[in-house]
């Protein structure tokens, strides 16, 4: 698996911040502009998902499709390969009912400040505004199933908790135990710890991967001690 150096840059579009009940006029084009040439950012139930659809393991669903970055703080960030472009698109989306939730919810953009949900709306460039009956922002997003929302905000506020830890979160070893368990966890640290892990659904995935994280991240110092110790990882 590659892990690119260099930092997570989002493609310069500008976007306009929308209260959930600001109303829009979308219909998809089927042009496939948004499905190429642009940065997608896709969270751990994404790939578990994906991985589900395709029948594939998380290594082979990184080989094929994704690349990592690390963002200012020093976090991986997994990227879905989309240039020339999307690897899913042929004609359709050929992974319609797993793609990512970033590609359910577009046109609306949505980012966490401070615990609160905040949507945006780019201010052009998509032929999918001249068309479509209007709609807000709120009925938009409530066509996503709820469970998806669910992740998103408990995957910010993890996020939000691991940035204000402490902890080393630019030691290599430590973004090796973050992508082992949050990104590429079909791995013998995983299913030690969780034996049954295939077997659950995805929320159960999503939990098990959190108790991890509370095992061997915010612990990490213990632990990487406890390797030195024996001799690993000096």
């Amino acid at each position: 698996m590659h892990i690119s150096p260099q930092k997570l840059k989002e493609k310069k579009v500008t976007f306009v911040v929308k209260e959930l009940h600001n109303r829009f006029a979308f219909k998809c084009q089927k042009c496939s502009n948004c499905c190429s040439m642009t940065k997608l950012l896709i969270y751990p139930f994404d790939i578990i998902n994906l991985c589900e659809k395709l029948r594939i393991t998380s290594e082979e669903f990184h080989k094929k499709y994704t690349y990592f970055v690390f963002d200012d703080n020093g976090i991986a960030r997994c990227m879905l390969r989309t240039n020339p472009a999307c690897a899913f698109n042929d004609k359709v989306c050929t992974v319609y009912e797993a793609r990512p939730l970033r590609c359910m919810m577009f046109p609306v953009g949505r980012m966490y400040k401070g615990g609160k949900a905040v949507y945006m709306l780019p201010d052009a460039g998509c032929a999918g505004f001249r068309s479509g009956k209007k709609q807000s922002i709120e009925q938009w997003i409530r066509e996503i199933p709820q469970e998806l929302h669910t992740f998103s905000a408990q995957w910010s506020k993890f996020l939000s908790r691991l940035k204000k830890s402490g902890l080393p979160l630019k030691d290599k070893l430590f973004a090796m135990f973050f992508i082992k368990i949050f990104y590429d966890f079909d791995n013998e640290l995983v299913y030690r710890e969780v034996p049954q892990f295939r077997e659950l659904s995805t929320k159960e995935k999503m939990q098990a991967m959190y108790e991890l994280a509370e095992k061997y991240l915010f612990h990490f110092e213990e632990i990487k001690k406890g390797l030195e110790k024996i001799g690993k990882f000096e």
